[in-house]
């Protein structure tokens, strides 16, 4: 049988062990990414919400389109531009669908960041703030890096011309 003292030096691995989970800090679940397939588990995130739309009218947003307040889109930190997801308000029950096209927000106790338009949909315009439920519908599809686009005639009629003796 093992003494007392033995059982203590192993304290603190089941104390780590424990709190991991707890803390936040375990490996978190990925999302693997398979062309043919469809997504088995849906990841669920809870937590703020917020919009944002002016003074950002009109400008460039990460995935390279121009932001629109007026049009359904988010801002998420880790969701691979071009997700779809939907974003339910915890408070009344509203949600919408809608795409990731941008990066933030950039305040840390925030989740994600909304557009006017879906901000409106979910009815907490005037709070500015809502607890919301974001739930990942389906992640873009992979474009190819080694896809080669076909040469026009132009280019397959100079690479011939330059081939002959």
């Amino acid at each position: 049988m093992r003494s007392w003292m033995d059982l203590w030096k192993l304290l603190p691995i089941f104390a780590v062990t424990l709190l991991l989970p707890v803390m936040g800090l375990a490996a978190p679940r990925r999302l693997v990414r398979n062309p043919g397939a469809s997504i088995t588990t849906k990841p669920v995130e809870y937590g703020t919400a917020s919009w944002y739309g002016p003074g950002v009218q009109g400008r460039l947003m990460a995935s390279g389109e121009r932001f629109n307040e007026y049009a359904l889109s988010a801002a998420h930190r880790t969701l691979p531009l071009g997700t779809t997801v939907t974003v339910t308000n915890l408070l009344n029950g509203r949600s919408v669908t809608l795409r990731i096209k941008d990066r933030g927000p950039f305040v840390s106790n925030r989740l994600i960041d909304l557009s006017r338009a879906a901000a409106t949909r979910l009815g907490f315009i005037e709070r500015g703030l809502a607890r919301v439920r974001v739930e990942v519908v389906s992640l873009p599809s992979p474009t190819p890096t080694h896809a080669v686009p076909p040469p026009t005639t132009t280019e397959a009629q100079l690479r011939l011309q330059g081939s002959r003796p």
